[in-house]
């Protein structure tokens, strides 16, 4: 039986996040999380074999789309939001997800003078759901792992 490789969650969740268009790959023996020019610079010096084995271990780490994330503001202005101050500003972030420009409006609106609670209880929400998402993807795709311990690295 194979060991369950090392995983940094931190960083897997990192790119995970909407936002970074650059395609990263996982390893799926050493854990570690790899970009293109990772890739060009193992591929040197390989033959056609040598690359084909090397791709095998590898696998694509799928962005967050912004139809989940969308979905995700809506489930925390329903839940976690209604437990902060001032429940009237809900209605007013509700309204901000409706037409063109839905992420900004609300990315301002959290970022106002005396929202800090609010914005603070958003990321720590989409975090936990990114990391649902990243533990998520990892058994679909037959990964055992062990999560790394990164706090004494902060």
């Amino acid at each position: 039986m194979q060991q369950p490789i090392p995983i940094d969650l931190v960083r897997l969740v990192a790119v995970m996040r909407q936002g970074d268009k650059s395609t990263k790959y996982l390893n799926r023996t050493t854990g570690a999380i790899l970009d293109g020019g990772d890739l060009e610079r193992l591929r040197r010096g390989l033959d056609a074999d040598g690359i084909m084995k090397m791709m095998s271990t590898m696998i694509e780490v799928p962005k967050t789309d912004s139809r989940t994330v969308f979905q995700w503001m809506r489930e925390w202005l329903n839940t976690d939001a209604q437990k902060l101050p001032d429940p009237r500003f809900v209605d007013d972030l509700l309204d901000t997800l409706n037409g063109d420009g839905a992420f900004r409006r609300f990315k301002n609106a959290l970022s106002q003078p005396g929202r800090c609670p609010w914005s603070v209880s958003w990321d720590g929400y989409r975090h936990k759901m990114l990391c649902e998402r990243a533990r998520l993807w990892l058994a679909q795709s037959g990964i055992e792992y062990r999560e790394l311990d990164t706090s004494a690295a902060a």
